[in-house]
């Protein structure tokens, strides 16, 4: 791809951003609220809420007149990361088995039944850091649920009659996903990081990792309470409340059934002091997948830019990176016949590491040319460091993030509700509602940080296509690599 190409590219970009926006600031696009300093749209009319339980529990409280249903998330700062290594999967097994019952509601369908019989339901996912726990039912019957609900976290039960049947539930989620590509390739690729880093270990949990070998059910159980003790406390759990009812209303239901978690007050865990991929750079890893799909990832290690959300400096070169516009990266391999289709963009991202990831939908005459496409990228990213005004690029960024937000659509409860829940573990909650569209300044210092981090030294190539080569074979997965 030559010089010239691309800086006409970026010419013609910014073009066209300056001609579909307008100018203002994230401040225009937010309103102050008189209960708090939760930031939101304009055409936003909830009324929002903020308090601190006396246990340290961090709480959201969002009235919605209009809704004609109640949803409550809450989120504990536990996931896969927190697996003991001799216990694979743990985390997900203790989501599971929180479900089925407590001291104050034993049965193990006491939540599920109520909440059917009131036009509910209930869901979780355990992820890489924490996990996630909500549910939904009509506004009448918010209180019983939230009762039933805030138990899970007081006092579970772990019953033991019940270990082997989530066990067996557990392992049969698993079973069902073993195919799914997408699974299997973060699989190898977290295989293939340092064995002495929690990124490396098996999150979603079998049969066969979380027994460990053990003949009786009683060892298992111990760990599962061990692990609830040692990482599930009040002052490390986001809850947020969302229902008809006034703020107050909420607020006493809040305070009322959370505030008797307890606070073990303990503190987030950081494994910044071990190194994410022990192995050289750069490096490619080949995988054979089950359905028909050719793909080629370009994936750079670097810091958590988390707290930066606000500036977003990762922002800029995905859009450059990632534009299918005339001129643009992609529009050059199109013309080729190598790729149908390119994004850019942060990838998978804790509080200690994030992944940038370019991910090029390949053709069968692009499998051959692997190189040469690596090549060109490397080429444009060459560009954008060069590039004397990379401002500019993001403030029209920023003024389309403003009509986008000031314009967006009112969001599904349960969908905005565990979302703000998870969010909150990562940013302040004043901006929990906003901090996707935030682009309040700009940072030419992070912004040349993350460019630093993309250069050949630190790559490490995904290649996929049902022609890899293969040597070996994952063991969770069966997946050929």
């Amino acid at each position: 791809m030559t010089t010239s190409k691309i800086r006409c590219y970026l010419a013609l970009l910014l073009s066209a951003i300056i001609f579909t926006a307008t100018s203002c600031s994230i401040h225009d696009m937010t309103k102050s609220n008189k209960t708090n300093e939760v930031r939101k749209s304009p055409n936003d009319s909830r009324e929002y809420k903020t308090l601190i339980l006396s246990n340290q529990m961090e709480v959201l409280l969002i009235s919605d007149p209009d809704s004609d249903q109640a949803v409550v998330s809450l989120d504990v700062l536990a996931g896969q990361i927190h697996d003991p290594k001799e216990r694979q999967g743990l985390a997900h097994f203790l989501e599971h088995m929180l479900f089925l019952g407590n001291e104050k509601y034993p049965e193990p369908d006491a939540f599920g039944s109520y909440l059917s019989s009131h036009g509910g339901s209930s869901n979780a996912y355990t992820a890489y850091e924490d996990t996630n726990y909500f549910f939904s039912i009509q506004n009448n019957y918010l209180e019983g649920a939230i009762d039933r609900f805030s138990q899970f976290f007081i006092s579970p039960l772990f019953d033991f009659t019940l270990v082997e049947r989530e066990l067996n539930a557990v392992n049969s989620e698993h079973t069902k996903n073993i195919n799914d590509d997408r699974r299997r390739i973060h699989r190898i690729v977290k295989f293939a990081s340092n064995q002495d880093h929690p990124f490396s270990q098996f999150g979603t949990g079998s049969i066969e990792s979380l027994k460990n070998s053990d003949q009786d059910y009683n060892a298992l159980r111990k760990s599962l309470i061990t692990f609830f003790e040692q990482h599930y406390s009040a002052n490390l759990m986001k809850l947020v409340i969302y229902g008809k009812d006034p703020v107050d209303k909420l607020e006493k239901l809040a305070k009322t059934y959370f505030s008797p978690v307890e606070n073990r007050q303990l503190e987030k865990k950081s494994f910044s002091d071990i190194p994410l991929i022990a192995d050289s750079l750069p490096r490619k890893i080949s995988i054979k997948p089950v359905k028909e799909m050719r793909q080629l990832r370009l994936s750079f290690k670097m810091p958590s830019y988390r707290e930066y959300y606000a500036s977003k400096p990762t922002a800029v070169v995905s859009m450059l990176l990632g534009d299918e516009g005339e001129g643009s990266v992609l529009a050059w391999l199109r013309e080729k016949g190598w790729a149908a289709s390119l994004s850019a963009g942060g990838g998978f991202g804790t509080q200690d590491f994030s992944f940038f990831n370019i991910d090029i939908g390949l053709t069968r005459e692009g499998l051959k040319h692997e190189n040469e496409i690596i090549q060109a990228i490397f080429q444009y990213i060459e560009l954008i460091k060069d590039e004397s005004d990379l401002e500019r690029y993001f403030n029209e960024m920023k003024r389309m993030a403003k009509i986008g937000f000031q314009f967006k659509e009112k969001e599904n409860p349960t969908d905005f509700t565990r979302y703000l829940a998870a969010n909150m573990q990562e940013v302040p909650v004043r901006d929990v509602a906003v901090s996707r569209w935030l682009y309040e300044s700009y940072r030419a210092d992070l912004v040349a940080d993350v460019l630093t981090h993309l250069k050949p030294g630190n790559l490490q190539i995904v290649s996929v296509s049902a022609d890899a080569k293969t040597d070996s074979t994952e063991y969770w997965y069966g997946a050929q690599y």
